[in-house]
């Protein structure tokens, strides 16, 4: 069996921290990895990554913002920065977006 998960937000090299999603998915992952299922977790990220995390397969995938939301984004970004440090590398045009 081969199990996927798909989170908003995955632990990196900063290592585990009590509580969180992203702390719950890991511990799934790594009980399930215990009884012998295979599992890879998919998250958002600004590029195409591919990483193992404590043995645990990880895949980045890059996402963007539908236009419309983008100027919305951007804003955000000026008023409220801590918010959307995430936001903001998928808010920038794409060459193709004319």
């Amino acid at each position: 069996m081969h199990v996927a998960f798909v989170t908003p937000e995955f632990l990196k090299d900063g290592g585990l921290y009590p509580g969180g999603f992203a702390t719950y998915i890991h511990s799934a992952c790594k009980g399930l990895m215990k009884k012998g299922v295979k599992v890879t977790v998919f998250h958002p990220s600004d590029r195409d990554a591919r990483f193992e995390f404590e043995g645990i397969p990880v895949v980045g995938v890059p996402c963007r913002l539908p236009l419309i939301m983008r100027p919305a984004a951007r804003l955000l970004a000026l008023f409220a920065p801590a918010a959307t440090i995430r936001l903001v590398p998928l808010a920038s045009p794409r060459p193709s977006d004319g």
